[in-house]
């Protein structure tokens, strides 16, 4: 009954952002704006109502293909990639991770990842993994890739990053603080400023970058828009930075990436 419950809120969470996708694009920018806080607000309802939710009990016992780790943003856990996980199951094994307190680094949560990982590639028998990261998670991601993968053997076949905040965001003021990763996802901080330079120097790592134009929590919005040398872009017009979580697009994309 409660995954039936939670099929259907998620369902209809997807159904609304949708319309903006694929009925708003075209309109002035302040309607798309308006629009996406409200799907924004509509997605954080469903992420509050479940917060008791905890998916990464709900890792796969057996890996099919390339195993897939969803790293969640600033504030969240692991229940924000249940529509995510939903829509490619059926193609990826796909992993969760909680990172916890919000008063940590990027660094420290990258060490979080980091211990995940080896649990995921002993029970894959594979050093090959997907990180999908929303929001602060494609940086966590980064951190991991660039500080702890080549010395642990492990080959990251691509990172895939939904909202994320590569140049830093003016938001991230809102919760320095008590937030350290905030200040490190502040624009010029020498967090930031560290890993673009590995990534800029970095051939080999694949990235998928799915940005949004009307992402509120992303200041400026093209700062999703980056990642490293070998960076394919994906854009959206009408999509908030919560509603990325809920959207059709951003799975029928994350899908395209993995095949």
């Amino acid at each position: 009954m409660i995954d039936i419950c939670t099929a259907i809120l998620c369902s209809m969470i997807a159904c609304l952002v949708s319309i903006g996708e694929t009925s708003l694009r075209w309109l002035p920018i302040p309607v798309r704006y308006v629009w996406t806080v409200v799907g924004d607000l509509c997605s954080l309802v469903v992420l509050a109502v479940l917060w008791w939710f905890d998916l990464e009990k709900g890792d796969p016992e057996h890996v099919q293909g390339v195993p897939v780790l969803f790293i969640h943003g600033f504030l969240g856990s692991s229940n924000n990639g249940i529509y995510l996980k939903h829509s490619l199951d059926k193609y990826r094994s796909v992993f969760t991770v909680n990172l916890g307190d919000p008063r940590l680094s990027i660094e420290e949560y990258a060490r979080k990842v980091r211990r995940k990982v080896e649990q995921i590639c002993a029970h894959s028998g594979s050093k090959k993994i997907v990180l999908v990261g929303h929001s602060m998670g494609g940086l966590v991601a980064q951190e991991y890739c660039y500080s702890y993968a080549e010395q642990d053997g492990v080959q990251i076949e691509q990172i895939i990053a939904l909202g994320t905040p590569f140049r830093g965001t003016s938001a991230a003021h809102l919760a320095t603080f008590f937030s350290r990763a905030a200040k490190d996802m502040l624009p010029g901080s020498a967090s930031l400023s560290t890993l673009q330079e590995k990534a800029s120097g970095d051939c080999m790592t694949r990235y998928v970058c799915v940005a949004t134009e009307t992402d509120v929590m992303i200041r400026p919005p093209s700062s999703a828009r980056e990642g490293g040398r070998r960076c394919v872009i994906e854009d959206l017009y009408a999509t908030g930075h919560i509603s990325l979580l809920f959207s059709k697009q951003v799975a029928q994309r994350l899908l395209a990436a993995l095949r």
